[in-house]
């Protein structure tokens, strides 16, 4: 990184091997902010969290394993893809709200359910698929039955420890409702901005990084 663009900073690390050792103080370089940054909080969430890559190397040298930095085309895919992380999903999320009253977690959940044969999952699915954890999962779904949105139903075949959400007719007309703004959304974020080919490449790379992170042997 270019000094004119940097900062000193130190970090105490302790070796994983030697747990006793001594902190020793290894030095790093932060790269400032860009000016094109924008000064929104997520932004400089996401900044942060693509200079933990940058990094790494340098951390990981200190523990004897070398890993070479990120090459300038590397780091402008890295940071971007950051600032996709946060900035997208805000961005969707806040239209949902705005045009149907429906939070992004709610409207995947009526999107999983709708999908699902006979419109029900068992709850513990349901979560795997909204990426919840269990008690998350089940406080959505009893706030949206609170709003006539989904059931919770116990299936007659039960062990006594499975438990379904059931998409309502209600669920279904908001869902029906919702669905063309959140593909609004979607296309004057995304889609419009990208040439029939691009979405293409992109979604097979997409695809492709998805699987190694979900299923790295």
């Amino acid at each position: 990184m270019r000094a004119a663009d940097t900062i000193e900073a130190h970090q105490n690390h302790v070796s994983p091997s030697v747990s006793h050792q001594r902190h020793r103080r290894v030095p790093y370089r932060l790269r400032r902010p860009s000016s094109h940054a924008g000064g929104g909080a997520a932004e400089a969430i996401a900044h942060r969290r693509g200079e933990i890559l940058v990094l790494a190397s340098i951390v990981r040298q200190a523990r004897g394993v070398t890993v070479p930095a990120l090459s300038t085309d590397e780091e402008r895919v890295w940071r971007n893809l950051m600032r996709l992380v946060f900035l997208l999903p805000r961005a969707l999320g806040e239209d949902l709200q705005r045009t149907c009253g429906l939070s992004s977690t709610q409207y995947s959940v009526l999107m999983h359910l709708s999908e699902s044969p006979d419109g029900q999952l068992r709850m513990s699915d349901l979560a795997g698929r909204v990426n919840l954890s269990p008690s998350r999962i089940t406080r959505v779904v009893d706030q949206m039955s609170s709003a006539g949105l989904v059931e919770r139903r116990r299936p007659e075949t039960s062990d006594g420890r499975s438990t379904m959400a059931v998409l309502t007719d209600q669920g279904i007309s908001t869902l029906r409702q919702a669905w063309p703004h959140h593909l609004e959304s979607v296309r004057t974020l995304a889609f419009d901005h990208l040439s029939a080919e691009e979405t293409r490449t992109l979604g097979r790379i997409l695809e492709r990084l998805a699987d190694h992170v979900e299923d790295p042997r």
